[in-house]
Parts: C-alpha cells; structure tokens; sequence
C-alpha cells in the first residue's frame, strides 16, 4: 500500500511538472487593443495567453501607459498592433521594457491605407465631382494632421481578414508546433468574416453614396468597402471641432437631407447632442469595437458588433 501510495505520488507530480511546462511554454502575446485580441483569440485557442494591453473602457486615442504596462511587455513574446500610425508608442514602451527579444508585429502589414482623411466639405463631395466634370476642383491645403493616413484600418471586414493572415503567420512562425492548429482555427474564423462582408453587402447595398455624419470619424473604411460616405465633425483622433467646421456641418446636414447622426461609445459627443436636439435629428450609437467593459469569451463580438452596425444604419438609412 505504501509502495502505491509512492508511485501515485510520483506520478502526480510528473503530471504536475508536465502542466507547468507547458504553461511556461505558452508563448505570451500582447495585443495592443480589442479588436486584435478578438482576432488573435479565434486564431490561437487556448494555444497561448493573450493580453490586451489597453485596459477596459479605454480608447487608442486615450491611452496613457503605467508601470504594470511595461512589466507586461517586458514578458512579451509577440507584440501585436494595429500599425497604419494607430499605436506607435508601444515601439517606446518595448524599447523602455529591455526586452529585445519580443516580435513587434503590424497587423495592417500589406493593408492600403486611406490618405488624407479630411474633414472639409469640399473633399467630402469631390466623388460627386468626379462625375461633373464641369465642377471646378478646389484647392486649398490641410493640415498635416489631416492629411496622415486614416488608422481605423480594422473597421472594414476586408481588411480584418487581412489582419487575420497577418497574425496567423506571426503565431506561426513563432509557434511551429501548434501551426496546424492555429491555421485551421485561422480558415474557419475567415469563412465568418467573408460570410459577415456579403451580409453587410447586401444589406447595405442600396443606399450607395448614402453619406452620415459622425464624431471622430472610424468609419471610412467601412464606408468605402460599401459605397458610403463618411463625414466626421471632430479630427481622426477626436480633437475637438473649430466653429468653422459646425458650420460646415449644418450646411452638409441641410444640403443633404441628412436625418440621423452617429454616437460612438468611447465619446461623450457633445457636438452630436447638440446638433441633434437643435435640429431635431435621431441619433444611432454605431460601435467601431475600440473598446470593451470586461473580460469574457469575446470570439463572435466583432462579427456581432459589425452587423448590429450594419442593421443600425440600413434602419436609419430607410426612415
């Protein structure tokens, strides 16, 4: 009895030893915000431990990194941001961590970036131009602000899988063993995303050159893969609106018979609320999935999200 009592033990503990192993082989990621962690979750599993860098109800734009933040990246074996200028300050915190071994990978790697995202009137109806010739093109010149690259890559389901292919082959390459796994978790989650772009293609398909108004303006993707216009009234980043571009804004509101306004959850949108009770206009809450409340299984919240957007603007669009 003593002598099973023995082995039991033995082999309890081997078994223990086994599981800290492979706990302590798991490679440990660090995405940047949501949305990636999203991605990187329907591609690893339980494969490796993933971490969002910004906590919950913080927005990229509102970020401000502490201590525990470096301490976190100091562990990293893979670091992965959105790119496209969105979060460049995790190359400084990965340079103040002293961890020069961890992979920084650019999920927006290979994505074509929308230049010059403007916030002028006359940009917004340069496609209208485009088919009057006739129309004299202006000229004037933006900021520098402005005239960077849009970062909200992620807001387009095309370009999600994109980020999709791009994490895939950094889990890859960092992970041979689990490669087979993490392509066929990859394969699956692709299927959705196309499955996700028809229905919003079809739901949206007919009100092309449609245009809606929102705050800080992540939607140009989205609205360029569906032939919409997107008219932001603060900066890329939410800078707050000079009085000359409220103008602006009722002039486009009124000249285009625009009858609803779009929220967004990380701001409180004074603008949107004023303009609205002013002129009398609905406001729908569209969700550019920045940010998140808590943790919990969030595998099908970008798919889900995206679609809630695409009803939202197909019942707004009919009214």
């Amino acid at each position: 009895m003593k002598k099973f009592i023995i082995v039991l033990f033995a082999s309890f503990f081997a078994l223990f030893q086994t599981l800290n192993y492979c706990n302590a082989a798991s490679k440990n990621v660090i995405v940047t915000f949501f949305p990636l962690y999203i991605h990187a979750l329907n591609i690893a599993g339980d494969k490796i431990n993933i971490e969002i860098l910004l906590p919950p109800g913080v927005g990229i734009h509102h970020f401000s990194a502490k201590p525990s933040d470096l301490k976190k990246i100091a562990s990293a074996d893979i670091i992965i941001k959105n790119g496209a200028g969105l979060d460049e300050f995790v190359n400084k915190l990965i340079e103040s961590s002293g961890n020069n071994k961890v992979a920084s990978i650019d999920a927006s790697a290979g994505i074509e970036t929308i230049k010059g995202q403007s916030n002028c009137t006359e940009c917004l109806h340069e496609h209208d131009k485009v088919n009057n010739p006739s129309e004299e093109k202006h000229e004037h010149e933006h900021s520098a602000g402005e005239l960077a690259g849009d970062p909200h890559t992620w807001i387009s389901v095309k370009n999600s899988i994109k980020q999709v292919e791009n994490i895939l082959n950094a889990l890859v390459k960092s992970d041979p063993q689990n490669a087979e796994f993490y392509k066929k978790n990859a394969a699956e989650y692709i299927v959705k995303l196309n499955e996700l772009d028809k229905y919003i293609e079809n739901k949206l398909k007919g009100f092309k050159d449609r245009k809606f108004i929102v705050y800080h303006g992540p939607f140009a993707y989205f609205a360029k893969d569906y032939g919409l216009n997107q008219f932001s009234i603060a900066g890329i980043t939410g800078t707050a609106p000079a009085p000359s571009k409220l103008k602006e804004i009722y002039d486009v509101i009124k000249k285009d018979k625009i009858g609803f306004l779009v929220s967004e959850p990380a701001y409180r949108d004074r603008e949107i609320k004023a303009i609205s009770e002013e002129l009398k206009l609905s406001v729908i809450e569209l969700d550019p999935v920045e940010t998140y409340n808590k943790k919990e299984d969030f595998k099908n919240y970008f798919i889900d999200k995206m679609k809630e957007n695409a009803d939202k603007l197909f019942d707004a669009f009919n009214r």
